[in-house]
């Protein structure tokens, strides 16, 4: 599986192989960040492990907690290093920290 990020949208291409005649087939699926449903997940994992916006803004070396508001309100998403960094920070996966819309078919 192949990711790819543009434009704020993630889609993910899945590669098939067919069965007839040996060939390839290539089927798209875009995947969308839920960024509301993201910011009250990452409050709620801030909140269950006893931590403020402060708290994170110190672990993560930030000089202000703007961008842990920024991520809880849902103005804005982390950016994947950030994330990476969050989703340690939290004990859990990255996946776990981003709600992903509904698979949508790519219509060509």
């Amino acid at each position: 599986m192949i990711f790819v990020s543009t434009c704020g949208m993630m889609y993910m291409k899945e590669k098939f192989e067919q069965n007839i005649m040996g060939g390839d087939h290539v089927k798209r699926v875009y995947l969308t960040i839920n960024q509301e449903k993201t910011a009250q997940r990452i409050s709620s994992l801030i909140r269950e492990h006893g931590y403020t916006a402060r708290d994170i803004q110190q672990m993560m070396g930030f000089g202000s907690p703007q961008a842990i508001y920024k991520w809880t309100s849902g103005r804005s998403l982390p950016s994947l290093d950030n994330l990476l960094v969050l989703s340690r920070i939290l004990h859990t996966d990255m996946e776990s920290i981003l709600v992903i819309d509904e698979d949508a078919p790519f219509a060509a």
